[in-house]
C-alpha cells in the first residue's frame, strides 16, 4: 500500500500499475500524465494507520496529504500468488455524457468519443483540441484522492476561448462592414440582411453614408446545445449615419448626421472557414 502511494508521488506509473488490478485502458496512465498530476497536487506525508487481513483479502487504512487536502482512505487489496494488489488503483472517469464539448482532451490526449477513461487519483487537465473552445471544470479542486471503480463524473462545460471570441467578433465585424455599404436610411432596402435604419421620411434616396461601430461592444455568446460550433451572438450596436434631406417648400435641403442604435442577433458558424455571421429575426 505504501509502495503504491509512493509510486504515485514519484510519478512512477508502471510501479503503481504493477501494484493494482489491471484497468480496462492505460491511455492516460503514463509517467508523463502522472507527473503532471503530482505537479498540481503532490502526495506526501504517507502513513499506514491500520491493516485488517482476512485470508487472501486485506483492508488498509492510509492517511496522506494530497495537495492542500488531507486524505484518510481505506483500500481493499487481494493476494495473487505472492503479491498483493489494490482492487481500485485508478479512477474510472465517466465522460459518456460530454459529447457537447468539441475535441475533448485530457492532458492533451484526445478522448473524444470515449465513454470512460482511467486516470490515477488526482486532478485532471481537461481541454479541447479545437482552439476556439476552452473547457471549464466545475470540480477542479474536488478531485478523487483514491481509486474508485464506481465512477467519477466530471462537471465540464465548454466555452469560447480567446481565439474563439476573436473568430466570432471578426465574423460579426465583417457583417457590419457589409451593412455599412448601404446607401439607404433603411439599410434593409439595399442590404436585406441588415437592420440599422433611421426614420427620416424626407431623406434623399441613395444619400446615406453609414459608419459601422468603431469598436464592438461586449457581446453575449451562447454555444449551440446540439452543435457548440453554432454560436448565438447578440448585442446593441451604435451606428452613425449621414444623409441629405430633400427640399420641401421653404425648407432647403440639408445634410444631417444621426446616431442610431440597432440590436444585433444571429449566429456564427465556427465550422466554416472563415466563420460567417448569419442574422436572425
Amino acid at each position: 500500500m505504501e509502495g503504491y502511494l509512493t509510486a504515485l508521488s514519484d510519478g512512477d506509473a508502471a510501479k503503481a500499475l504493477d501494484l493494482s488490478k489491471s484497468p480496462a485502458s492505460e491511455l492516460l496512465l503514463t509517467d508523463d500524465i502522472l507527473k503532471q498530476q503530482q505537479e498540481i497536487a503532490k502526495i506526501s506525508d504517507i502513513s499506514i494507520v491500520d491493516v485488517q487481513k482476512m485470508g487472501e483479502m486485506a483492508t488498509v487504512q492510509a492517511t496522506y496529504q494530497f495537495g492542500d487536502r488531507k486524505a484518510d482512505e481505506s483500500f481493499v487489496l487481494h493476494k495473487t500468488g505472492d503479491s498483493w494488489r489494490l482492487d481500485e488503483g485508478v479512477v474510472a472517469v465517466d465522460i459518456s455524457s460530454l459529447g457537447g464539448i468539441p475535441g475533448l482532451t485530457a492532458f492533451g490526449v484526445p478522448v473524444d468519443g470515449e465513454a470512460k477513461v482511467y486516470v490515477f487519483p488526482g486532478p485532471v487537465k481537461w481541454g479541447s483540441a479545437d482552439e476556439n473552445f476552452a473547457v471549464v471544470n466545475g470540480k477542479e479542486k474536488d478531485f478523487p484522492v483514491a481509486g474508485t471503480s464506481y465512477g467519477s463524473f466530471p462537471d465540464l462545460t465548454a466555452e469560447l476561448s480567446g481565439k474563439g471570441q476573436n473568430a466570432v467578433n471578426t465574423a460579426v465585424q465583417a457583417h457590419l462592414d457589409e451593412c455599412a455599404l448601404s446607401v439607404q436610411v433603411d439599410a434593409a432596402t439595399d442590404k436585406p440582411d441588415c437592420g440599422q435604419r433611421t426614420y427620416a421620411y424626407n431623406a434623399e434616396p441613395g444619400s446615406a453614408k453609414w459608419t459601422a461601430p468603431a469598436q464592438l461592444p461586449a457581446l453575449d455568446y451562447r454555444l449551440g446545445y446540439d452543435n457548440p460550433e453554432e454560436v448565438s451572438v447578440d448585442g446593441e450596436m451604435e451606428w452613425s449615419v449621414t444623409f441629405r434631406t430633400t427640399a420641401s417648400g421653404s425648407r432647403p435641403a440639408e445634410t444631417k448626421t444621426e446616431t442610431v442604435t440597432d440590436y444585433l442577433y444571429g449566429t456564427v458558424d465556427l465550422a466554416q472557414n472563415p466563420p460567417v455571421f448569419t442574422p436572425e429575426g
